[in-house]
């Protein structure tokens, strides 16, 4: 595990000696970090259990959502998702995810963006993990103009009782017309608060430092009842992402589960709405 630290912390070095100086405003293919899930957005965009190596200590066995985020913004799109996890075994766990974005027409002209991929996480022990994830990635402008390019993630994670973290690299890939992907180091904690039996509030803190130069940070909170009511709140201070506040709520039953987020407090990207509609257990 300690050669696992240092060669992620080497690498991260190499990333950040050949930095971009120019700012989020190079970074091709922003859409690879959009938020995943309805209930990551309503959380300041913090990371989900789909990433591998969360899933792997999440003691759950399956874990499905389908999701519709319509983004307001300059170029509105209306993005579909998938996102996929199964545990193989106790300690092996598979994931797959996939987006489909499509923008508005302006000027007669359309844009769309596409990416899909899988991950794979092995438990070190019962409370470490490693998980490697990788994308193939496509974005086209009108009907002559299109890239294509490959991702991937390198995250580590921990969960102790009621606090989790993790550790890692995130998007790291090829160059798309001498454009750099928003590729990350990357670090997130939560914890969980449990009271008067059925009640529990989760805290979940993340940051990114982006290799152009460029930091994000995302808070929230959620409470939940019974495991089938649920209150977020969240806020995120945007590099790729414009800063937003969120707000959402959420609903499970026998597996089954259905999140609302909604954006406010954005002179760019408020009014952006996302649900989700997924099955675990």
């Amino acid at each position: 595990m300690k050669r696992i630290i240092i060669t992620i912390s080497l690498l991260a070095s190499a990333l950040v000696s050949q930095a971009q100086t120019s700012g989020v405003e190079s970074l091709a293919m922003p859409f690879s970090r959009l938020p995943k899930t309805a209930s990551s957005l309503a959380m300041g965009a913090t990371p989900t259990v789909y990433d591998p190596s969360s899933f792997v200590l999440s003691g759950k066995d399956f874990s499905s959502e389908l999701s519709y985020f319509g983004l307001k913004s300059d170029i509105p799109s209306n993005n579909l998702g998938v996102n996929l996890a199964y545990g193989l075994t106790d300690r092996l766990a598979l994931t797959f995810d996939g987006i489909l974005s499509m923008g508005a027409e302006i000027d007669g002209i359309k844009s769309s963006d596409m990416a899909f991929g899988a991950g794979a996480a092995f438990a070190i022990t019962k409370n470490i993990s490693i998980g490697l994830s990788g994308r193939y990635l496509t974005s086209s402008i009108g009907e002559d103009v299109s890239y294509s390019a490959f991702n991937a993630d390198i995250m580590m994670g921990a969960r102790f009782d009621d606090f989790n973290a993790g550790f890692g690299i995130r998007g790291l890939g090829s160059k798309v017309a001498d454009s750099p992907l928003p590729c990350s180091l990357s670090a997130d904690l939560g914890y969980r608060l449990g009271f008067a039996v059925k009640n529990a509030v989760d805290f979940k803190l993340a940051a990114d430092y982006y290799f152009c130069n460029a930091l994000a940070f995302g808070a929230g909170a959620q409470y939940s009842w019974n495991e089938m009511v649920f209150a977020r709140v969240g806020y995120h201070k945007g590099a790729v992402l414009p800063d937003f506040l969120s707000m959402g709520c959420g609903f499970a039953f026998k597996g089954f589960a259905l999140d609302f987020t909604y954006l406010l407090s954005s002179p760019t990207i408020g009014s952006s709405a996302m649900l989700g509609i997924g099955f675990s257990f």
